[in-house]
């Protein structure tokens, strides 16, 4: 049975090494947020932190967000996409906008391993070096906002690196499955764009 979750997209970034709108470029045809998009098709909801833009391919509904100060980094993004989730959503999945090849199957594996896991309060994907990567993961929503709220200092949530701030929070740690295109890998260049463009994303 499927887990029911929220999904936070965080889509706020600069695009600095891109040098453009990355997430409105186009990975096989449809912009490269819209693709994270249509990997959430099974969430109960979807809040997008970012400035709003117009979706021309998606065909749900999403709800915007911003962060506090705009540009603030991950952390309060991700603390801005948490209140925007519908209260009793137990769990949500927390992605980047730039992931071109994450699949609906990538949730379904990260909500199974943290369900699995009752003593763990997130799942989160590794690369193929082993690395957690903080931004294609699924959390238990009540533990994860207390963690944010212990993290606040004085001036906030800015600034402040997402794997240090979530190191404190138990997690299972999620192989994603092997293929040519896996979900963890997101685009910072425009090399890295370009080779997307190239495989294609098989989709």
């Amino acid at each position: 049975m499927s887990v029911a979750y929220a999904a936070v997209v965080l889509a706020g970034g600069g695009s600095r090494r891109m040098g453009t709108d990355k997430l409105a470029e186009r990975v096989g045809g449809v912009p490269l947020l819209e693709r994270v998009l249509s990997a959430c098709t099974q969430a109960s909801s979807v809040v997008v932190v970012g400035a709003p833009r117009t979706l021309v391919c998606a065909s749900r509904q999403v709800v915007w967000a911003r962060e506090e100060p705009p540009g603030g980094g991950p952390v309060p993004a991700l603390a801005a996409g948490l209140c925007a989730v519908p209260p009793g959503s137990a769990y949500a999945v927390v992605l980047a906008g730039d992931l071109p090849f994450v699949t609906p199957d990538d949730m379904a594996l990260l909500l199974s391993a943290l369900e699995a896991a009752p003593a763990a309060a997130g799942a989160v994907a590794l690369d193929a070096e082993g690395r957690e990567q903080g931004l294609l993961s699924a959390w238990r929503v009540a533990e994860l906002r207390a963690r944010l709220s212990e993290a606040a200092v004085p001036d906030g949530l800015a600034g402040l690196p997402l794997h240090r701030t979530l190191a404190p929070l138990r997690r299972v740690r999620v192989h994603l499955p092997n293929r040519d295109d896996p979900g963890w890998v997101d685009l910072d260049t425009p090399e890295e764009l370009a080779a997307a463009r190239e495989r294609g994303g098989g989709r």
